[in-house]
């Protein structure tokens, strides 16, 4: 990480025959703003628009999902694990409180936690349902609520899965009939939770419980490909007559209800948070299937996890290579590696070639969130910070606990010479850092540098 005191000067420009790369300007917000992955209400995304190329971004945006983060085995299969942890952020179907009885003050912790979980400020949450929980032993909605402000909804990193599996266990075991939308919604997030912490055989019978007994037919098929993604990671994997294998025997596809081309070292790899893990997993994928473009852009992000972003160029620049030969690309670029090729790029401080792959992503299928995010991080690298700044000031607003967001936004204050505001912010985005979380290791010394460094020039101003 470089440390920053001012705005550069400099624009970038790498000329390519007849023509030249220049950096982006980002505008002014479209509509109400961009909304950063928040429940309520719905994302909407800035038009960051490029003045030189003419291209703008889509006016929407997916939520930044763990999927977002570790690709799913196709495009088109729409596995349930993301849709179920969407649905676990709801609050609206859960019962009132009330009904289940409580003193005033309980009651109160409760509703302020809901808020707090509306609101995306997950520590704050689990402060008041931690409060509310002893006064509401047995109150499915403050147990299923804790698990969700433990597990962080849908971030790529969790304050404690241990903790949040625990809630849900609690919500589950108090609902075991799934009468109530709470016992439910607790059932499919302790499903999602125990798979993305290789607890495959309790993700299992999770899933088979929720196949049982949960009355919304439109989810079954989802669990069912649930299970069959389960049964793969574990060996038990029963193929049907038109699988297709390698030359070993191992079988790449159809897996589920969907068809996904998959095999068993892809789906260990989604099944871990530990991005050294995930590495030797989607390596072995690679392996096993050659042309599954996904295991190569996934060790890329489990290399970028842990700052080794030289490594991870190559892997996303075979993932973009191998995606654009797929059936699926119509011949386009894979805006996944090129986003995070923007990443690479910029923290290695080769901003002429962070621009090349920030004008390729321009406008393709799967330009989102973490797109512009790296956009606007570039922004701010090559001194557009004033651009930038409002907007991510509005993304902050509207996920204040999100650490990438919290550091580019005091990047750009310091880029500004607005060194107090750069500390504050700073130091709320290592405070939002879970305990020991593998993707933020390698980043905590030099942000407590950065924080220094920002605060002594705050100091010397006054």
């Amino acid at each position: 990480m470089r440390s920053r005191g001012g705005p550069p000067r400099e624009i970038i420009r790498k000329r390519r025959g007849h023509w030249e790369v220049l950096l982006v300007s980002f505008i002014a917000l479209v509509a109400a703003g961009w909304i950063w992955s928040r429940p309520e209400p719905p994302a909407e995304v800035v038009a960051v628009a490029t003045e030189r190329a003419g291209v703008a971004a889509p006016t929407t945006a997916p939520r930044l999902t763990r999927d977002d983060e570790q690709a799913t085995s196709s495009p088109e299969a729409a596995t349930t694990a993301a849709a179920d942890t969407a649905a676990a952020g709801r609050t609206d179907a859960v019962a009132s409180p009330a009904a289940s009885g409580g003193s005033v003050r309980a009651l109160d912790l409760l509703q302020r936690g809901r808020r707090a979980l509306d609101e995306r400020r997950f520590k704050r949450a689990v402060g008041l349902l931690e409060g509310a929980s002893p006064l509401l032993p047995d109150n499915v909605d403050v147990h299923y609520l804790l698990g969700r402000a433990y597990w962080g909804e849908d971030r790529p990193y969790a304050i404690s899965p241990e903790k949040a599996m625990r809630a849900f266990e609690r919500a589950v075991t108090l609902d075991p009939g799934l009468r109530t939308e709470a016992g439910r919604l607790a059932l499919r997030a302790l499903a999602v939770t125990y798979v993305r912490n290789e607890r495959m055989p309790e993700a299992r019978r999770a899933y088979a419980s929720l196949l049982e007994r949960d009355p919304d037919q439109s989810r079954h098929n989802g669990y069912r490909a649930q299970i069959d993604e389960i049964d793969l990671d574990l060996g038990v994997y029963q193929p049907g007559p038109d699988a297709i294998f390698n030359a070993k025997g191992e079988f790449l596809a159809p897996l589920g209800p969907t068809g996904m081309r998959t095999n068993q070292p892809f789906e260990k790899g989604r099944h871990t948070q530990d991005p050294a893990k995930a590495e030797v997993y989607y390596k072995a994928a690679m392996v096993t299937d050659p042309l599954l473009h996904q295991a190569y852009n996934n060790v890329g992000m489990s290399l970028v996890n842990r700052g080794r972003y030289r490594e991870a160029i190559p892997y996303l620049e075979e993932s973009d290579r191998v995606f654009r030969i797929g059936r699926e690309s119509a011949g386009h670029p894979y805006a996944r590696a090129h986003t995070w090729l923007i990443r690479c790029y910029v923290e290695l401080g080769d901003l002429a070639k962070a621009a090349e792959h920030w004008q390729i992503v321009q406008g393709l299928p799967g330009f989102d969130n973490w797109t512009s995010l790296w956009g606007l991080r570039l922004a701010v690298e090559t001194g557009q910070a004033a651009e930038a700044v409002p907007l991510l000031e509005t993304a902050a607003a509207g996920d204040p606990e999100h650490v990438e967001i919290l550091h580019t936004l005091a990047l750009a204050y310091a880029a500004l010479d607005r060194y107090g505001e750069a500390a504050e912010t700073m130091a709320e985005a290592i405070d939002a850092i879970p305990p020991g979380h593998h993707h933020f290791r390698h980043l905590l010394a030099p942000y407590d540098a950065q924080l220094a460094d920002w605060r002594e020039r705050a100091t010397s101003r006054q």
